[in-house]
C-alpha cells in the first residue's frame, strides 16, 4: 500500500468523501466512485439534504465520521462551495474541485455564478415549493452527452435540482 506525505503526517492511501449536486450526483459518482475503489481507496458519498450550506456541511461532517482520516473530500458543482466550507475540519487532508465552484470568504455560489453568462438551462427550470424544477426540456442542456435514455433516467431521478438556498446568518 502506497504511504503519502503530506506536513501534517504521513498516512496510507487516502479516503475520499464525495459531494455532489443532487442532479449531477449520478453522473459524477457512476464514473468517479469505482475508479477509486478498484485502487484500493475507501469512498463514501455524502448525502446533502440541500436546505441550507451550514445543514449540508454538517452532512460531510458526519460522512468524514464514517471514515478513517484523513480524507480528501471531492465536490462537483455546488459541492465545492460544501466542501470549501467543510474542508477546515482536521480530518480532511486535501480538496478536489470537479466542475465546482470555489468561493472565498467574502462570495457565496450566487455571487460566483453572476460572474458568468446564465447558460442555457436556465431557460428549462419552474420555481416552485422554494425548489428549482428542471423541465424534461433542459435534461438536454445538462447531460446532453448521455444517450437518450440514460438522460431520461437521470431527469426522472433528479428532476428537483435544488432548494432555493437563504444566506445564513
Amino acid at each position: 500500500m502506497k504511504t503519502l506525505t503530506s506536513k501534517r503526517r504521513s498516512y496510507e492511501k487516502p479516503k475520499y468523501c464525495i459531494r455532489s449536486r443532487t442532479l449531477g450526483r449520478r453522473l459524477v459518482l457512476q464514473q468517479l466512485i469505482p475508479t477509486l475503489q478498484a485502487e484500493g481507496h475507501e469512498v463514501i458519498a455524502a448525502q446533502n439534504s440541500l436546505d441550507s450550506l451550514k445543514g449540508d456541511v454538517a452532512a460531510v461532517h458526519r460522512a468524514l465520521g464514517r471514515v478513517s482520516s484523513p480524507a480528501i473530500l471531492v465536490g462537483h458543482s455546488y459541492g465545492g462551495t460544501v466542501i470549501t466550507a467543510a474542508g477546515m475540519d482536521e480530518r480532511v487532508a486535501a480538496l478536489v474541485y470537479i466542475c465546482a465552484l470555489a468561493p472565498d470568504a467574502d462570495e457565496t455560489s450566487q455571487s460566483l455564478q453572476e460572474k458568468f453568462p446564465r447558460t442555457d438551462v436556465f431557460g428549462h427550470i419552474e420555481v416552485a415549493d422554494n425548489r428549482i424544477w428542471l423541465k424534461p426540456s433542459g435534461i438536454a442542456c445538462f447531460a446532453g452527452d448521455l444517450p437518450e435514455q440514460e438522460q431520461k433516467l437521470v431527469w426522472a431521478r433528479r428532476a428537483c435540482q435544488t432548494p432555493i438556498l437563504q444566506p445564513e446568518a
